[in-house]
């Protein structure tokens, strides 16, 4: 709470919560002993007592000077379900399998032997480490993406992948793990907010300076500010404590030199001999700068880039930005085909609208040229904007509305419920509304935990359950209901006997051996089926038999998991890979495999779109009018 006039601050109150507005409880009496105004900040306060209720009321029982008082703004802070206060890091390890080399194949499971070991070539207990990280409440642990080896003292000897495991929990709130990716050098880093999703403070000035996060201007008073149209009206600047990035081109030699992680900051002067905080990539090519996003996924508005402080050269001319959703391959939502122009001068900041209708947890700004450098490519900073500002009240007293494109939670869980219900046409209209599809992704449910493609494939609506399949950022083919049954859409048609709606999820790539919950005794969608023998059971039962399987058909095409592969393909690969595969009868690998196998195979490295991009360049695949999945599953035929 702030209050706006010293003499008139609050000096006793009272806090209450009630679930009907009829009966109240005290939740917590809260004091001041001295008179407090704007200029003294916010006063916070702890509630001590566990509490769960939908209305929430203050009372200011008494004032400093004894008049009523004058409040500025007060906010409430909730904390996790089952918690009842902030972050605590439990324990942290680093470490891997004995003697491991390559990437270690963790699958975010707590089930190996090796976790948790301690010793020459195990792992290394680094909780004292993590917990010297926490900061204002919230984990941000290595943000820069240095070597871990160096930051836990581990030494070098032992040259194998290593992985970070942190558990931590929220209050008195269930224990959660977090799993690092195992990535060559262990570049890991990781975020934890100071209260769960859902339970921070709305974010405002006040809240920002407190916390130390950089405000809405861009740049600072000693350089040149970006253009006038970066304000906040038209996006809300991501906080740099909820990013970090990563460069394809690291620059090796200079652990302190010109990396990656100054292009996340406000300050011209870098702490290195190099003297300047800027991003200079040894290389006048193709360059890829990967941007996590710690927390919520977000949808962007726009974003900005700013020059270096010299050689214009070494600017970006050609790239593009592309977003990868929650569940769902990298899609590319903004490209500068050829930037003739350069930036104004040195420290100049430039900026470009985006316009994508999902929200994102990565991006990808990829650098394919640049002015001319062979050697270099550089960028001083870099700004991403989130959608949807409140509408604001112009001085006349009009409201000035500004074009929010931030996902409304009421959509998901209507699209939700009209997929339950089977009401096509409704759906199609929350669709185009920019309901999005993974309800799941945004809290939407039906009749308890049902998304809407789970509500849908449950019911047998077939049409339904194409059109989710069918838009840009599709919903989680293994999202699950509710406790004990936990079951996947697959598993519900399964239990059901929904033949139709089953044979569009297989060919979508739904698993068919992931297993339930206990309620369905930890069974498969096949064992399910046939435990309940529901209307087409037998139906259903054949197709996931002959799921993954391929067959040349009569005119000699192949069919790969539900879809055609024509003669263009054929005459790209190869049409005996594709008969030679189709004999076998082998199932095509998970995506993350088929990059693996490409890795090993083909010597490549990047992230999974490079990976996949340079396959199919060597390889002979097209990659022209075809999503990620389906060039990755025709250089698997082709290496078949």
């Amino acid at each position: 709470m702030t209050a706006y006039v010293a003499d008139e601050s609050p000096k006793s109150i009272e806090l209450l919560a009630s679930d009907d507005l009829k009966s109240w409880t005290t939740a917590g009496t809260f004091s001041t002993s001295a008179r407090w105004g704007t200029e003294d900040g916010p006063k916070t306060w702890r509630v001590d007592k566990s509490i769960v209720a939908r209305y929430w009321k203050m009372s200011v029982t008494q004032t400093h000077n004894g008049v009523p008082p004058t409040i500025h703004y007060c906010k409430l802070l909730a904390t996790a379900a089952g918690g009842g206060g902030g972050l605590e890091i439990m324990r942290a390890w680093y470490g891997g399998p004995h003697n491991h080399s390559g990437p270690v194949e963790h699958g975010n499971s707590l089930h190996h032997s090796w976790l948790w070991q301690i010793g020459d070539r195990k792992g290394k207990d680094v909780t004292s480490t993590i917990r010297s990280h926490v900061r204002n409440g919230e984990l941000n642990f290595n943000p820069e993406r240095r070597g871990c080896n160096d930051l836990f003292g581990f030494g070098h000897p032992w040259s194998c992948f290593k992985i970070l495991v942190i558990q931590y929990r929220y209050g008195s709130g269930p224990v959660q793990t977090w799993f690092s990716n195992s990535e060559p050098w262990e570049p890991h880093h990781c975020y934890l907010a100071a209260a769960p999703s859902g339970g921070s403070v709305a974010p405002d000035v006040a809240t920002s300076q407190q916390t130390g996060q950089p405000g809405t201007t861009l740049g600072g008073a000693s350089r040149a500010g970006p253009a006038a149209s970066l304000d906040a009206a038209s996006g809300t600047p991501v906080p740099y404590s909820r990013l970090s990035i990563y460069s394809s081109t690291p620059v090796h030699g200079w652990p302190r030199g010109e990396e990656a992680q100054y292009l996340l900051d406000e300050a011209t002067s870098a702490p290195s001999n190099w003297g300047t905080s800027k991003w200079n990539a040894q290389t006048g090519g193709r360059v890829t700068l990967e941007i996590t996003v710690n927390g919520p996924p977000i949808r962007l508005s726009h974003y900005a880039l700013k020059s270096a402080n010299d050689y214009p050269n070494r600017d970006p001319r050609t790239w593009s930005l592309s977003a990868e959703p929650q569940h769902g391959e990298p899609q590319e939502v903004h490209r500068i085909p050829d930037d003739g122009r350069k930036w104004a001068g040195r420290w100049q900041w430039r900026e470009w609208q985006v316009a994508h209708k999902f929200a994102a947890s990565k991006f990808y700004l990829t650098i394919e040229g640049n002015h001319g450098d062979v050697h270099c490519t550089q960028l001083g900073q870099l700004r991403l904007f989130e959608c949807g500002v409140p509408e604001q009240t112009s001085a006349q007293g009009d409201v000035r509305g500004t074009a929010s494109c931030t996902i409304e939670p009421r959509l998901a869980t209507e699209l939700a419920e009209a997929a339950w219900n089977g009401e096509f046409e409704k759906a199609r209209s929350l669709l185009e509304r920019e309901a999005p599809a993974n309800t799941e992704a945004h809290g939407g449910f039906s009749n308890g935990h049902h998304s809407a493609l789970n509500g849908a494939s449950r019911n047998g609506h077939a049409e339904i359950v194409t059109m989710l399949l069918n838009q840009q950022v599709r919903p989680d083919l293994e999202s699950r209901c509710q406790g004990p049954w936990e079951v996947t859409p697959l598993q519900q048609a399964a239990f059901w006997g929904r033949a139709e709606c089953a044979k569009i999820l297989l060919a979508h790539g739904a698993s068919t051996s992931a297993k339930s919950g206990p309620g369905c005794g930890h069974k498969t969608a096949r064992e399910i089926a046939h435990d309940q023998k529901q209307n087409q059971w037998r139906e259903l039962v054949s197709a996931i038999d002959a799921h993954g399987k391929r067959a040349v058909g009569a005119e000699g095409v192949a069919v790969v998991i539900g879809s055609v592969v024509g003669s263009s393909m054929c005459a790209s690969i190869g049409s005996s890979s594709i008969e030679g595969a189709a004999v076998k009868g082998e199932e095509v690998p998970p995506l993350i495999e088929i990059v693996e196998l490409m890795k090993r195979e083909l010597g490549l490295t990047g992230n999974v779109s490079e990976v996949v991009r340079e396959g199919c360049a060597q390889l002979g695949v097209s990659a022209e009018g075809k999503t990620l999945i389906e060039q990755a599953k025709e250089c698997w035929l082709a290496l078949a």
